[in-house]
């Protein structure tokens, strides 16, 4: 019961006081810097708005959604599933920037570690700088 009005006989309810407070699961669960997945829900001229979870929405800025200009933006349609990277959560607005283009260049960066670390585990061979390591850096000392 949101307000009882005995003079009147009215009684006010919600049903949105019923379930817990969405945002709680913000507090709780999420951070900046962290990659979420969600539903896009409409496609606005400054951004894209997407589901994060039940009572949730993020904003992706049109500046956050491709990784350089183009002349013809990124293939993204109503009801698709994105992965984006945090950037900002303000609690007070009940708001949530995201970026699709640093989901993307994390997404890279990960590989390219994952490719580098499976190569230097895979390859027995040793490398120029197992070689020559360390006589090359008696030449930076002199």
């Amino acid at each position: 019961m949101l307000k009882y009005e005995p003079e009147n006989e009215l009684i006010s309810r919600g049903l949105k006081q019923l379930g817990d407070d969405p945002w709680s699961f913000v507090r709780r669960e999420m951070r900046d810097g962290m990659s979420v997945s969600g539903e896009v829900l409409r496609i606005e001229p400054n951004g894209i708005v997407v589901s994060i979870a039940r009572g949730v929405e993020g904003f992706i800025p049109t500046s956050e959604i491709a990784d350089r200009r183009a002349e013809e933006p990124p293939q993204i349609a109503e009801g698709q599933t994105v992965t984006a990277k945090v950037l900002e959560i303000r609690l007070r607005e009940r708001s949530i920037i995201l970026s699709l283009r640093q989901a993307v260049r994390d997404r890279e960066r990960n590989e390219t570690r994952d490719f580098m670390k499976k190569q230097r585990d895979d390859s027995g061979a040793p490398t120029l700088g197992d070689l020559f390591g360390d006589k090359l850096n008696r030449f930076r000392k002199e």
